[in-house]
């Protein structure tokens, strides 16, 4: 009796579609994912939000350049830092998109991959964990709350210090 149910559910299995992580990777940008509310997102975190608006919800690269804006926009909104008009954010998404597009032309033809082509590879994937900056030009000018400056200026460095935290009442 075992027997038969081992091999009814072995072909069950097989039947499924099973998706493991190396098959969702993103080349050079890793698994999708949503973007953190504690800190202003990556240029690497966008990335992986865009794909997985492509990916999840099957729209075109317009539309999921646009909801990805809607939530970097929010998270840039709970951090009290004014930001550039929608469409500049949209339009930003939709570069970092086209940038690795044209990086990953590149993979797919190995007889031309040279160590250049391999270098500016490296160098765009440690760009990748840079801030996605969408503050306003003047934003250190506007924001009258210094923790708020302190905040944007830190998410600028390398290592990216602080968090967000709850709203500020006054």
């Amino acid at each position: 009796m075992s027997c038969i149910m081992a091999s009814s559910l072995s072909a069950s299995c097989s039947n499924s579609a099973v998706t493991t992580r190396r098959k969702t990777d993103i080349w050079l940008v890793g698994q999708t994912s949503s973007i953190s509310q504690a800190k202003l997102p990556t240029k690497q975190e966008v990335l992986r939000l865009f794909f997985h608006y492509k990916s999840d919800s099957k729209q075109n690269i317009k539309k999921c350049c646009h909801f990805t804006a809607d939530d970097v926009l929010s998270v840039w909104e709970k951090a009290g830092i004014p930001t550039q008009l929608k469409k500049h954010v949209v339009g930003k998404v939709e570069n970092l998109f086209r940038d690795w597009q044209k990086l990953k032309k590149n993979k797919e033809n190995k007889a031309k991959r040279s160590e250049g082509i391999k270098q500016k590879e490296e160098e765009w994937q440690m760009k990748l964990k840079n801030l996605f900056d969408i503050a306003h030009a003047d934003a250190l000018n506007m924001i009258r709350i210094q923790e708020d400056k302190d905040f944007l200026i830190a998410q600028r460095e390398k290592d990216r210090r602080g968090q967000i935290g709850n709203l500020d009442r006054s």
